[in-house]
């Protein structure tokens, strides 16, 4: 397709955040390989939270956003109820992240914090090879513990070894739920 053409259909601005035609094509393979993952872990985050809260109304369930789940996991403090992540080694997705000595309820803050944006990023479309000025991936999160300031980011190529030991957190039985 000539690059006229290509503008016209996905607009200079969206094209020029890629470094060629064809990591526009692979952004678009990517995110096709993690919506289902994505679906899955959304789909059983909010179950498990609703079983802990003991919410029993689905259509409640089923319509509420991941960020609403996201806020209650935060603001009912159930993090280790929700899932153990001690497994979770935050340097195995970037080279950029340090390694941090966190507890389990400051892993799934990160790991949510991640989730939430790398779905937001994947249904809207973005660019999820898209780098900062400094080198580093895009898809990061900046919190704050106490006086430790923790930044994790997820490079493209991670983003799904990254969902599957999410999901594999939740019930080892899920791994391979899609081969």
């Amino acid at each position: 397709m000539d690059k006229d053409k290509q503008i016209a259909l996905f607009s200079q601005k969206r094209l020029q955040s890629y470094e060629s035609t064809e990591q526009h094509k692979e952004n678009f393979l990517l995110i096709q390989r993690l919506c289902a993952k994505i679906g899955l872990l959304e789909i059983i985050t909010r179950n498990k939270v609703a079983q802990i809260l003991q919410i029993g109304d689905d259509e409640f369930i089923s319509k509420q956003t991941l960020g609403f789940w996201g806020d209650k996991i935060n603001e009912c403090k159930i993090h280790n109820a929700l899932v153990n992540l001690a497994h979770i080694d935050f340097k195995k997705y970037s080279k950029f992240n340090k390694k941090d000595k966190m507890r389990n309820y400051q892993k799934v803050i990160v790991a949510y914090a991640l989730f939430r944006t790398m779905r937001n990023r994947a249904f809207h479309f973005e660019n999820l090879f898209k780098r900062n000025a400094n080198g580093t991936y895009r898809l990061s999160t900046c919190l704050t513990f106490g006086k430790t300031k923790i930044v994790v980011g997820i490079e493209p190529n991670k983003m799904e070894v990254f969902l599957d030991d999410m999901i594999e957190a939740f019930d080892s039985e899920l791994v391979g739920f899609f081969d």
